[in-house]
């Protein structure tokens, strides 16, 4: 038997597997978990960019609003005093006035300034916001022609877009925002703060026709807590590190608000290091880049700067309601490590259920695991048993299922396997016995053989001294042959019945070679044992046969063939005890096949043919006796006396040479069967094998 290589348990078995499966599933959440996670990292830069485009739609709306205020403002100037333009105008001026109450109404501007076409100062509020005087005679000294805001409106009024009111189509068109900058009369003025200004200018009309430019100078500030609010949006969202940037068309930062960085919440401006001197995009910061060619989005860049990755979202503002100069930008930098923080968090305790669900499956297999072998056990401990010799016991089946069909087939297979050999005993029981009766049948024929070859040799001894004896009584009655002519004709007469007595006993002889046939049909282990018998049936036929014959020729002798009439009858007497032992013989193979009986109806019918030939037999004797008188009448005729001593003579011979026949017949008869009485014994000691082989098996009654 070959010994499996690996021991493992059933409930080892079952845990592999279970993890195995748990695995599969396991796989495909992890996979799906960081395509998640992936996705989740996309929304946080969406989130990121929705906060940088809500804080650009502020700063859209609030500097449209103001550039709607301007231009209402400017027709207000206009249809005040249609007479202002070309004169010098005083601070106790009408004009000063409705500037000073548009400042302190709006609270947004630190300075609203009028000039002329050629950049003049024609008005300038005098009066802050609070009301507070403000020192401006020095302002109507300067020229405003080399100002940014001026010279843009001077170009656009070049190109002709200042042909008619824009009120009439568009309250934005022509409006021109400047960047923030540090606007020197602002400073000047408010020398408390930075002077960082966003300036908003616009055409003044008179008649349809352009007649001067407007510029409001709004303090930068105004737009400072739309980052604020932006940055408290993302705080509770959980980015206290967040930076929000406004650079300008150029990448100039314009504002850092950083309060993780600042370690406070309040804008600061660091005019020295940052504003207008760092530029993202000359860094290599991609994001910074794309917001400066007009576009919106998000992306993960590293800052070369600060050395860390982020996430950034940004929007552009260029191209937003025809404002012109309006060309900024917002970015949202935020840590890479925070912003995927929450993702981190949500992979690891995912991750975390996952790897508790796998260890989970363990006490599971392992609980299913011996609870499969506890219903096994009963199992493999009987076939076990079974494996031993031991079939007297059975699985005890409570249940219905795979377990239970396990069980009802071993119970059943031990059943049959103890049927097969409970009848295989007792089959091996039975040729036992049978082989020790044919083995002492068999020394039985031996030994009859044995007391034939010596009959018959006795026999031929006393048939040889006949012989001799009938010779010397040819030689003196040579000359009384003519005598026994008489006789010839009864002795004919006597012949041709003898004859039929002949053909009588050959049709027997068929007869009984027929039964020899039939019994040939027998099983092939009676198959030897029926030849031998067919054998000792002939010689005892031929036996018997020529029995008669020597009693016939006897007779014909008269008292001359008296002692070979005892012999001729011995000699019969002999072939009856053969066929005795043959039919004891025969009796003991009809237990071991039907074909016998068949065997022993042609014996039968070989019987009644004896009778007839017996019949023929008496009709010769019955001859022969009126033979016997003719001789006893012509006795002194010696020719019937030379030829009956011829005839005994001749007779002599032949029954010497039947009997040496018998003899040799019987010597080989005695070997068939020893060599049959051989056979049995190796055939009674294979069944005593094969009962000890069996022995050793317990079975179940």
């Amino acid at each position: 038997m070959i010994k499996p290589t690996w021991n493992v348990g059933i409930t080892t078995k079952l845990v592999w597997i279970l993890l195995f499966f748990s695995l599969i599933p396991l796989s495909v959440q992890v996979y799906s978990l960081f395509q998640t996670a992936e996705v989740l990292k996309k929304e946080v830069g969406v989130q990121y960019q929705d906060v940088a485009e809500v804080i650009v739609e502020k700063i859209y709306l609030y500097l449209a609003e103001r550039s709607f205020d301007a231009q209402i403002l400017s027709r207000v100037l206009i249809a005040s005093d249609a007479e202002l333009w070309g004169k010098s105008v005083s601070p106790s001026h009408e004009l000063v006035q409705v500037l000073n109450a548009y400042v302190q109404a709006t609270g947004m501007y630190a300075l609203v300034q009028v000039v002329d076409l050629d950049g003049n100062l024609l008005a300038v509020n005098d009066h802050d916001a609070e009301g507070l005087f403000l020192q401006t005679d020095g302002l109507y000294r300067k020229n405003y022609r080399s100002t940014s805001w001026f010279s843009a409106l001077q170009q656009a009024r070049e190109r002709g877009l200042f042909t008619e009111s824009p009120l009439q189509k568009n309250m934005s068109q022509g409006v021109f925002v400047e960047s923030p900058m540090i606007d020197r009369d602002v400073q000047a003025l408010f020398p408390q703060e930075s002077g960082l200004t966003i300036g908003i200018s616009v055409p003044l009309y008179a008649h349809g026709r352009a007649v001067g430019y407007g510029s409001l100078r709004m303090k930068f500030s105004k737009i400072e807590p739309f980052f604020q609010e932006g940055y408290q949006d993302l705080k509770k969202s959980g980015f206290p590190q967040a930076e929000l940037t406004l650079q300008d068309g150029q990448g100039l930062t314009l504002m850092e608000y950083a309060p993780a960085v600042h370690g406070t919440e309040e804008v600061t401006h660091d005019l020295e290091n940052v504003i207008f001197k760092v530029n993202l995009a000359e860094l290599g910061i991609d994001a910074a880049e794309s917001a400066l060619q007009g576009q919106s989005g998000h992306a993960r860049n590293f800052h070369p700067g600060k050395q860390m990755n982020q996430v950034i979202g940004y929007s552009a503002m260029s191209g937003l309601g025809g404002l012109l100069g309006l060309h900024w930008s917002v970015l949202i930098h935020v840590p890479e490590d925070e912003a995927f923080s929450h993702v981190r968090s949500l992979m690891d305790k995912t991750l975390l259920e996952m790897l508790v669900g796998l260890l989970v499956v363990v006490p599971i297999g392992i609980f299913m695991g011996r609870k499969v072998v506890s219903r096994l056990k009963p199992v493999w401990e009987v076939a076990e048993k079974a494996s031993k010799g031991d079939f007297t016991h059975r699985v005890s089946v409570n249940t219905q299922d795979e377990l239970g069909q396990m069980g009802l087939a071993l119970n059943y297979l031990l059943d049959e396997l103890s049927r097969m050999l409970l009848q295989t005993r007792n089959v091996a029981h039975s040729l036992s016995q049978s082989s020790v009766q044919l083995s002492s049948v068999g020394h039985q024929v031996v030994q009859a053989s044995q007391s034939q070859v010596h009959q018959a040799t006795q026999v031929a001894a006393a048939i040889e001294e006949m012989s001799a004896t009938a010779d010397d009584m040819a030689r003196h009655t040579q000359a009384l042959a003519s005598t026994a002519t008489g006789v010839n004709d009864s002795a004919v007469r006597g012949g041709d019945i003898v004859v039929s007595s002949i053909h009588g006993m050959e049709s027997v002889s068929k007869r009984i070679q027929e039964s020899a046939s039939r019994i040939q049909n027998l099983g092939q282990r009676s198959k030897d044992i029926g030849d031998i018998i067919g054998v000792i049936e002939d010689i005892a036929e031929q036996t018997n046969l020529l029995a008669l014959n020597a009693a016939i020729e006897a007779a014909r002798a008269g008292d001359q063939g008296r002692g070979f009439a005892v012999v001729a009858d011995e000699v019969r007497k002999l072939a009856e005890r053969t066929g005795k032992a043959t039919k004891e013989i025969a009796t003991v193979i009809e237990s071991v096949q039907a074909g016998t009986h068949e065997a022993v109806r042609s014996m039968e019918a070989g019987t009644e043919e004896a009778h007839t030939g017996m019949a023929l037999a008496r009709e010769a004797g019955s001859r022969l006796t009126e033979i016997v008188q003719g001789v006893q009448r012509v006795v002194d005729m010696i020719q019937h006396f030379a030829e009956s001593t011829k005839q005994q003579s001749a007779v002599s011979v032949q029954i010497s040479s039947s009997i040496q026949q018998v003899a040799q017949l019987s010597q080989e008869n005695e070997g068939h069967i020893q060599g049959v009485a051989t056979a049995t014994k190796q055939f009674a000691a294979l069944a005593d094998d094969l009962q000890a082989s069996l022995s050793r098996f317990s079975l179940k009654k």
